[in-house]
């Protein structure tokens, strides 16, 4: 009897191993078909999560190109807005404590209890902040704190005195990185609370996330994954905006591996607990999953979004409930979801624009793959590169056709181009440089930088601080001088 048993369990043991390496084997096959089919993407990093284990971790094809480092299960890829669902976990813990009040207006905390301004801030709370809800929009913050840098913290304070103002949708849901900026002004200001230190501290330590950080100058001591960028040719090209300390911020702020984001995946399956340690309170954690906020989400067709919780979407997978975020940024995309009834979870890192796209796609193989849906993996196989290649086609006609468009303004200069250059000072923003060379003109703010374009406009050039994000600056001209730029409405005065 006892060697029958025995052997029951051999078989048992033998087959669940035959089961997972055959996983291993037929993700990573469709991974990398899906790089096959989709050359401008250089490379990925993905982790799967069952129960309390990581069933699949790789890295495929280049973190670096120039450097010719591989991207591995322990390769550094900024994770963009996925940040959210840390600096959330960080709130639900502080008010847990009672350190904090979610339902509590920010303008009893500071800085907002001594701006001049303080009115408007009177009907927003920290849950407010954090499930996007809080009625009020400052685009120029934003573009300090995710792009240009160079700041200190009484010009953020400032900044938001000054520039925060309603939303004429009111107190709905309106995504945004604004709240979770709010959210760390508040806890450095009335607390002495770095929010990088928080999720050091009360997360990646605990977790055990050794190669997770809210630190860029950390990050680049160790292999990190450059941004890449373009579409139209299949060989990569380098992004020009590139990630600082001071821009990496508290609603996308961190640098993880497919490897830490699993025991992140693993301590949200199971409510706190990882590797038979309870963390946190499971009501803790499970809070900042419940939706606070409908809100119907329809940037992906493999999930249905249904609402928002604390740094968390919700959503179906096929029917079943599911949590989840994305995050993008300029050459990088971040997918970071989990199906608690079937605790199990997937996470995929892309250094490329285009990562949503083979990002997404090989999200739903691995989840069809591990919950065993067999006819939807065979159609996957037999469909996706098939479906990749048109969307990438489709993609590329859009770059094409917009392309052209540019190529066709005219550029409308009043004055010899050389007039242009200059530095324009703004008190409350900084320095934008215009510099003139080889008949181009560049325009430099902060930690972002470009060559300009012609716009339609009198006096007026077309420039991408941030890739993809074309805007217009307008040159103010006095007597045949020119006296100032208009940058998003606000005017920076020449100083030389």
């Amino acid at each position: 009897m006892k060697k029958h048993t025995m052997l029951f369990i051999l078989l048992l043991c033998s087959s669940t191993l035959f089961g997972q390496q055959e996983n291993i084997q037929k993700l990573s096959s469709f991974i990398n078909e899906v790089l096959k089919t989709a050359p401008q993407v250089p490379g990925l990093s993905v982790v799967v999560v069952q129960d309390d284990s990581i069933v699949f971790a790789g890295g495929f094809g280049w973190a670096d190109i120039e450097k010719k480092i591989k991207a591995t299960s322990e390769t550094g890829f900024y994770i963009a807005s996925t940040t959210k669902s840390f600096t959330a976990l960080v709130a639900a813990l502080l008010a847990n404590q009672g350190k904090i009040d979610l339902k509590r207006s920010i303008s009893t905390y500071a800085p907002f209890n001594r701006l001049k301004n303080k009115q408007v801030f009177e009907n927003i709370s920290i849950l407010d902040l954090l499930t996007h809800q809080s009625g009020v929009s400052n685009d120029i913050l934003s573009f300090k704190l995710a792009y240009a840098g160079d700041y200190s913290q009484q010009m953020i304070n400032d900044l938001i005195d000054n520039y925060t103002t309603y939303n004429k949708e009111g107190k709905e849901f309106v995504y945004s990185n604004l709240g979770y900026y709010f959210f760390s002004v508040l806890l450095k200001e009335e607390f002495g609370l770095d929010w990088r230190e928080l999720v050091r501290d009360q997360i990646f330590g605990p977790l055990k996330m050794s190669n997770t950080t809210a630190y860029m100058s950390v990050a680049r001591q160790h292999d990190l994954a450059m941004p890449y960028i373009g579409i139209l040719s299949q060989i990569p090209k380098p992004g020009y905006l590139m990630k600082e300390d001071d821009t990496m911020h508290a609603a996308g702020g961190i640098v993880s591996t497919a490897s830490d984001i699993g025991c992140w995946l693993k301590f949200q399956l199971n409510e706190g607990r990882i590797n038979g340690k309870q963390l946190y309170l499971s009501d803790v954690v499970r809070m900042t999953h419940l939706e606070q906020v409908k809100n119907k989400h329809n940037y992906s067709n493999i999930f249905d979004g249904k609402g928002y919780a604390l740094g968390w979407r919700t959503g179906k997978f096929k029917s079943m409930p599911l949590i989840y975020h994305f995050g993008g940024y300029p050459g990088f995309f971040s997918h970071i979801s989990f199906i608690p009834e079937k605790k199990i979870g997937v996470a995929i890192f892309v250094n490329h624009d285009l990562g949503n796209v083979p990002g997404n796609l090989i999200a739903e193989y691995a989840y069809d793959l591990y919950l065993g849906n067999s006819s939807s993996v065979k159609k996957h196989e037999n469909e996706a590169t098939k479906m990749l290649t048109e969307l990438i086609k489709k993609k590329q006609e859009e770059v094409i056709e917009f392309d052209e468009r540019l190529a066709q303004r005219k550029w409308q200069l009043t004055q010899p181009r050389k007039s242009y250059a200059g530095t324009y000072e703004n008190t409350e923003l900084g320095k934008i440089k215009v510099t003139v060379e080889q008949d181009q003109i560049m325009v430099s703010f902060g930690h972002t930088g470009c060559i300009a374009t012609a716009m339609e406009l009198p006096d007026a050039i077309r420039v991408e601080l941030v890739p993809g994000e074309g805007i217009a600056l307008k040159f103010i001209i006095k007597e045949q001088q020119v006296e100032a730029i208009k940058f998003k409405g606000i005017t920076f005065s020449r100083s030389n």
